[in-house]
């Protein structure tokens, strides 16, 4: 039987580049990391791409990624946008929607791939949890992804849209909006 109460912790991005670490203001059950639950029961951290944290409510699971992807963004939105001109220019007219969507494609791939791999990861570390406590119910996963509050969220709706058709349930916030977008609380101690 495994205790996922043994890794429950405050929920933080990683360290920015002036040293200092942004906290939500509640914790959650760790699952990345070599000291989260995915490596405790059986994943070491180099085999499964992971999400950071999860929550769990009854039948639900909120897979929670804390990321600041404010830099990805901006770069894949002026790509799609260079791309777009430089297409035009060379068909010498304006682009259909199909052919937008193509190019849009290309450029968000590495980001939508990135977000999929967490996702299976993640699914096959509950999936393995849920064996080894013996429960036998079927989770409805949902995603909720945490940028830095500097982010823009606004910016994240090209992605939200792509992986809301992959995943469902997609839900983007910033730290100190976490609250009000998490399936259950743990408050921080």
């Amino acid at each position: 039987m495994v205790n996922t109460e043994d890794f429950i912790d405050v929920m933080a991005h990683a360290t920015s580049e002036n040293g200092s670490i942004e906290r939500a203001c509640c914790q959650a059950v760790k699952i990345d990391d070599s000291d989260g639950l995915g490596c405790f029961i059986g994943f070491s951290a180099s085999v499964i791409c992971k999400v950071d944290f999860y929550l769990k409510h009854e039948e639900n699971i909120q897979f929670i990624e804390l990321t600041d992807l404010e830099y990805t963004i901006r770069e894949c939105l002026v790509s799609q946008t260079n791309e777009y001109d430089k297409k035009e220019l060379e068909l010498g007219r304006l682009l259909t929607s199909r052919e937008k969507k193509a190019i849009r494609k290309v450029i968000w791939e590495p980001i939508t791939s990135e977000f999929k791999r967490k996702w299976c990861g993640s699914i096959a570390v509950i999936e393995r949890l849920l064996r080894k406590n013996e429960m036998t119910f079927d989770p409805k996963y949902r995603l909720l992804i945490v940028c830095n509050n500097n982010n823009d969220i606004r910016l994240l709706d090209e992605l939200s849209n792509k992986l809301k058709g992959m995943m469902g349930n997609v839900v983007i916030s910033n730290t100190s909006n976490i609250r009000s977008s998490l399936i259950n609380i743990i408050p921080a101690i």
